[in-house]
């Protein structure tokens, strides 16, 4: 894994993944039903990127100088495609993943959506499910499983 000595931030014409020493800053958003199950999407298998295929919570990449609750905002209409919805910040987590990136999250949590709205994914999404965090699908995308650990231990990096 690469240690380097110091976080540079780089602004890409193309987001690249495998670039190695990244910071990537996103924003995530937990939506949650009233059984505790949480939403999330599954890419397309031909979608570019190391999600496809995968089951993941709703989040993305922030754009080059976007505030992360414009990001959160973005994940309503880009990726679930309804108008945005009330949010609320949850908390924010710093992850060094092994293939070399740092990843900075703001997290945040709304409501449950019905699923008669969720009936139209956005392209590259194949669908949208509720799910208990304790039998989560495969293959799971963007370590969600390490994002529901960490959110057990708020105010550490982890790894």
């Amino acid at each position: 894994m690469a240690n380097p000595k110091y976080a540079v931030l780089q602004r890409m014409k193309k987001h690249d993944f495998n670039a190695p020493d990244q910071l990537h800053v996103s924003s995530f958003v937990f939506i949650r039903n009233k059984k505790g199950e949480i939403l999330l999407e599954k890419i397309a298998k031909d979608f570019e990127g190391p999600a496809a295929g995968k089951w993941v919570i709703p989040g993305l990449v922030l754009k080059f100088g976007e505030h992360p609750d414009e990001g959160a905002k973005r994940v309503f209409v880009e990726e679930l495609e309804i108008k945005a919805r009330p949010f609320r910040f949850y908390q924010n987590q710093s992850h060094l993943e092994t293939n070399g990136h740092w990843d900075i999250l703001y997290i945040y949590e709304s409501d449950a959506i019905p699923e008669s709205q969720l009936r139209k994914p956005a392209k590259g999404i194949d669908k949208f499910q509720y799910y208990n965090p304790a039998k989560l699908p495969k293959p799971l995308g963007y370590g969600i499983k390490d994002i529901l650990m960490a959110e057990k231990k708020p105010g550490k990096t982890f790894k």
